[in-house]
């Protein structure tokens, strides 16, 4: 079977089923960790809105005290989600490991397993793909907690000037289209990288295991020559594979700075003759850092769809 072949959503809710309790507790207070600055972001527009408006002592001092409510109850809720989600991961991994494992010690049956190639592979296929499938679940949590914190706030935003909303969401619509792109490339750099590295992992056994042969045979300089040339093509491939996935994040990064830039030219006007006020444009550039990790986890979703693929073939 090839990894285009593979019901890589379908493997890994069966992976997430062993503990749904960690996922779904922990994956939740992660989720509601994202929500919550849609509450920051509206008191802000209250206090700047409140400056303006010249509003009284007592009004700040309820405002400012709401926003600090919420900052610690985020961050409470947070360290709760940190704690179960921890178990998941670690325990999820240990499950892999372990079928993995019956798989390559049954002799026949259901449970039997594609031979790994060389020890090498198996310290590769052991310690990578495990981590690969876990880490392509997680990014579940994070898409589900950035979908729904950008679509209230896209909402609110859009209650308050629907045309610019559309203008500072363009840029974030492109973030999307580039990891679309960029999709293929990265399963076969993942794949890549990991060929290379189980390579190297097989010289070094090799090395080791006829140390003595190479000494009497006065063949160190060979033998140093072939693990460097395995190392050097380990880490091209490694190169590739992680400037790759880090293009996306900077790219990410750089569109939504322009988004910002956009939406400063757009209402300049606005803000002069108080179509648009200094509560709007803070809530805007509040929710705007937030939405941008919406397109960003879309990326990390995708592209660790692309390595789990990989590691489940």
């Amino acid at each position: 079977m090839t990894a285009a072949g593979i019901d890589t959503w379908g493997m890994s809710w069966k992976t997430m089923r062993k503990r749904p309790f960690s996922f779904f507790f922990g994956g939740g207070a992660w989720s509601i960790f994202f929500v919550m600055p849609l509450f920051l972001g509206l008191l802000l527009k209250a206090v700047f809105d409140g400056i303006s408006d010249e509003r009284t002592a007592r009004y700040f001092w309820i405002v400012i005290g709401a926003y600090a409510g919420v900052a610690i109850a985020r961050r409470t809720i947070v360290h709760f989600g940190a704690l179960l989600w921890a178990r998941f991961w670690s325990v999820s991994e240990l499950i892999l490991r372990g079928g993995m494992l019956r798989g390559q010690v049954s002799s026949g049956g259901r449970h039997a397993g594609r031979p790994v190639e060389h020890a090498g592979a198996a310290m590769t296929r052991f310690r990578d793909d495990p981590q690969d499938v876990v880490r392509f679940i997680d990014s579940w949590v994070d898409i589900a907690g950035a979908l729904a914190f950008g679509g209230v706030a896209i909402a609110v935003m859009a209650s308050i000037d629907v045309w610019l909303t559309v203008v500072v969401m363009l840029p974030v619509a492109a973030i999307a289209l580039t990891t679309r792109v960029l999709g293929h490339w990265v399963t076969s750099a993942h794949r890549r990288h990991l060929e290379k590295t189980s390579h190297l992992t097989a010289g070094l056994r090799d090395v080791f295991a006829a140390h003595n042969t190479i000494r009497l045979y006065d063949r160190r300089q060979d033998a140093t020559a072939e693990v460097g040339r395995r190392a050097a093509e380990r880490s091209k491939a490694a190169i590739v594979d992680h400037i790759l996935s880090d293009s996306i994040r900077a790219i990410s990064l750089s569109l939504t700075e322009v988004a910002v830039g956009i939406m400063l030219l757009v209402v300049a006007s606005d803000l002069r003759n108080g179509a648009f006020s200094v509560g709007d444009l803070a809530l805007f550039t509040a929710y705007l850092g937030y939405i941008s990790f919406l397109p960003r986890m879309t990326g990390h979703l995708l592209t660790r769809r692309r390595q789990t693929e990989v590691a489940f073939d």
